[in-house]
């Protein structure tokens, strides 16, 4: 059963969802606004990132710090990456607060994802005592201590959303809580989310509006730039009214409805935000207002991923003995992941350090690679891949670049263009870790038909024919 708590604001009793950002808690509904949200009276502080983490403790290790990119809500967003993502377990972060047993709260946040993302990720929020045995892995496994630890709800988003501010309203605490928690669970390598705006406040609004049970929702079909909606909405009350935003600037005012079941023309491939308000009223007297709003990204055919700039980035780096030392620069890197190509060296074979140092095992090759994250354009977050060969037993400056390969496009569509310095193979990875494409390749530009390929994120393997190793992440469309 699909249950909701509504939201009882004078004599409006409002709820709005989010395909693809969903709260698995039953009895609990969420909202966004568009705007930057004021919060009057808070619990938390330095909750827009303005002075960095300050205020904010890690949680399961590290946490980017802000990044200054505005973008709708998203001003000085903090990036949550996910489980499995090198070289952290999912990141998350956490502050005290007081949280009174029985009292009724509301949460919100900015919420985005980078474009042309395409994985889940899945935000737990939690309040939780100060017991030293609520960890990241007791929390997503379970197997906190009884009454350390409750859930306070979970977002699932699945699409490079315009960042939009979400609340879980109307959540009732069980008993006393010390701290509120915030962290990625989702179990992908490549999956992250934007957040910004968290608002955490007590409310005496937890009035409900269940008998009315307004559910809307909506299906669509979409041919070329028209779309066919189908409204499916559901309810205990009869006489509802219908009120469609297609949220499409180019048409406007004209990109509403309040037809039951429209059509619209999109005036051009993008992906837009359509939301469907269903309203009516719980009580024969008309004095209580109840509606329920269903949003969900469509996509129309055609939209591209913006392209990143990797101007400016790159390391350096200087041997002596066993010991390198390395530079990174990047005009806007905000998170580097360094693989030292040394899985000998144990734990220390990676670092999240810009500048890091690292005694190598034994002498030899060692092909190291360094991943820069820094913001594109569109809210999105750039990822650049660069490889060296560190030689280890004679000294070593700057060596040059293992023979990486240049994919261009990248995102592509059927067809994309792969430049080698050496032959060598090519192999394509998708997210689950699966080979799903293989060729090789000869020195130069060659010609790769991608179209069997389904649309997603990929990582690139190149091998050269001198067994040299360098990985990019490529994504298609």
């Amino acid at each position: 059963m699909n249950m909701k708590k509504h939201l009882y604001i004078g004599k409006i009793i409002t709820t709005q969802r989010f395909l693809g950002i969903t709260l698995l808690l039953f009895s609990i509904m969420f909202m966004y606004r568009s705007a930057q949200a004021q919060c009057p009276g808070n619990l938390l502080l330095n909750t827009n990132f303005s002075n960095g983490l300050t205020n904010w403790t890690t949680f399961n290790g590290y946490v980017p710090p802000p990044v200054n990119a505005i973008n709708g809500c998203l001003n000085d967003f903090v990036v949550l990456r996910a489980n499995n993502y090198p070289p952290q377990d999912g990141d998350g972060f956490e502050q005290s607060v007081n949280i009174v047993g029985g009292n009724c709260y509301d949460i919100c946040m900015c919420m985005g994802l980078p474009f042309g993302s395409t994985a889940m990720n899945d935000v737990q929020i939690w309040a939780a005592t100060n017991n030293a045995g609520v960890t990241y892995s007791s929390l997503i496994n379970n197997t906190y201590p009884a009454g350390s630890a409750e859930l306070i709800g979970v977002l699932q988003v699945n699409f490079p959303v315009t960042p939009q501010q979400f609340c879980k309203l109307g959540w009732v605490a069980s008993q006393n809580y010390s701290r509120i928690i915030i962290f990625n669970s989702t179990l992908q390598t490549t999956a992250e989310v934007h957040i910004d705006n968290i608002c955490f406040k007590q409310t005496n609004l937890c009035a409900p509006c269940i008998d009315a049970n307004i559910s809307a929702f909506f299906t669509q079909v979409v041919t070329g730039l028209t779309a066919q909606f189908t409204n499916q909405t559901t309810s205990n009350i009869g006489n509802l009214q219908y009120s469609w935003a297609f949220n499409d600037p180019a048409n406007a005012p004209n990109d509403v409805s309040s037809q039951q079941n429209p059509v619209f023309t999109f005036s051009a491939p993008g992906v837009y935000t359509v939301c469907l308000t269903a309203t009516g009223y719980a009580d024969p007297d008309s004095l209580f207002l109840c509606q329920d709003t269903y949003c969900i990204c469509v996509i129309v055919p055609g939209i591209s991923p913006p392209p990143c700039d990797t101007t400016g980035n790159n390391f350096s780096f200087n041997v002596a003995n066993n010991t390198a030392m390395f530079t990174a620069t990047s005009p806007g890197g905000f998170a580097f992941n360094w693989d030292f190509g040394d899985p000998n060296s144990g734990p220390a074979n990676t670092s999240i350090l810009q500048n890091p140092s690292h005694v190598f095992s034994s002498p030899g090759s060692y092909n190291v690679c360094l991943i820069i994250s820094y913001p594109g354009t569109m809210g999105a977050v750039c990822r650049d891949t660069i490889c060296k060969i560190v030689h280890i037993g004679s000294a070593s400056v700057n060596e040059p670049e293992v023979p990486v390969a240049i994919v261009f496009p990248n995102p592509a569509d059927d067809i994309t263009s792969v430049t080698v310095a050496h032959q060598g193979i090519i192999e394509f990875y998708n997210i689950e870790g699966r080979m799903v494409l293989t060729s090789e390749i000869n020195a130069g530009s060659n010609t790769l038909d991608i179209s069997t390929l389904e649309p997603g994120v990929f990582v690139l393997l190149y091998i050269s024919e001198h067994g040299a190793v360098s990985h990019l992440r490529f994504s298609k469309f």
